[in-house]
């Protein structure tokens, strides 16, 4: 039998995401290596493939990246390739309406 998680652990995790700025104020679920190595392992694409990119900022987002924040969001290992997708598709129709100065679609390999 599994021992029964601390809460007191939980909300000092919660705590440290909101003091890092890691939450716009909604709940988070800290992302531990082992989380994430989960979301990692329902898709065959590659943690450091670039799913995203803001030049103008000098910002990307990567497989790795967009896995940890679905993790910090609650969402499950099993619906990545769900979350994968909808990015590729909202990459795609910001690609294809020219929308200049916001996110540009990285094009898969």
């Amino acid at each position: 039998m599994a021992a029964e998680p601390d809460p007191d652990i939980a909300r000092e995790a919660i705590e440290y995401c909101y003091e890092q700025d890691w939450t716009d104020g909604l709940p988070v679920v800290p992302a531990s290596r082992e989380l994430v190595d989960g979301f990692l392992a329902q898709t065959d694409r590659a943690p450091d493939e670039v799913l995203w990119r803001m030049d103008h900022l000098g910002r990307e987002c990567t497989v790795q990246t967009a896995a940890i924040n679905a993790a910090m969001a609650g969402c499950r290992p099993e619906y990545f390739p769900v979350v994968l997708a909808a990015w590729d598709a909202v990459m795609r129709d910001r690609a294809a309406k020219g929308a200049a100065g916001r996110a540009r679609a990285v094009r898969r390999r």
